[in-house]
């Protein structure tokens, strides 16, 4: 992860990331927003590829810091995938915040497409958080017991990108198909 001075055009490599999962595949860095409050509290978010500690299996996860200098302090994950899975695509990692302060997180359903489509499984779905990676109480489907409560869209196969129309406030999601697909 690198910070470029635009003006000066300096670049600083910046440390503290958690771990990232790297080598095979789609995995790294996915996706880095900054808080909607950055010029005031520093904070940014980044989703990255996690690897289970005790298996050689991955899943997608959110992590939030404040920017210092080129140091990312007060690390912390605030959102894991679950469950693991073994191949390395499909991961998602879009990172948005709405209008409203909502944080927005995409994951792939790391080609298996079923997951998508289970309530539990948070492969394959758009994520709707607060900024401090609780679930918010008027999520879609936050008293259905049969789903996850920080589900807000399902069904998705390689969410990579999230954008939210300034006029509309429509929140449009962009995906990669299968090859040839």
């Amino acid at each position: 992860l690198k910070k470029v001075n635009l003006a000066t055009k300096a670049v600083d490599d910046i440390s503290g990331l958690v771990d990232i999962s790297t080598g095979g595949g789609q995995r790294g860095l996915l996706d880095i927003a900054l808080h909607p409050d950055f010029d005031n509290n520093q904070i940014i978010y980044y989703s990255f590829v996690k690897k289970s500690p005790d298996q050689d299996v991955y899943t997608t996860a959110l992590a939030r810091a404040r920017l210092v200098g080129a140091e990312l302090q007060d690390v912390e994950e605030i959102f894991l995938a679950l469950p693991y899975a073994g191949n390395s695509s499909n991961f998602g990692g879009a990172i948005l915040f709405d209008d409203k302060g909502f944080l927005f997180f995409s994951t792939g359903d790391r080609a298996l497409a079923k997951r998508a489509q289970d309530p539990k499984a948070l492969n394959g779905k758009i994520i709707r958080l607060n900024d401090d990676g609780t679930v918010p109480a008027d999520n879609p489907f936050v008293k259905h017991e049969a789903f996850h409560p920080a589900i807000y869209a399902y069904g998705v196969r390689n969410p990579q990108g999230l954008v939210q129309d300034k006029e509309t406030k429509i929140i449009y999601e962009t995906e990669h198909g299968p090859m040839g697909g």
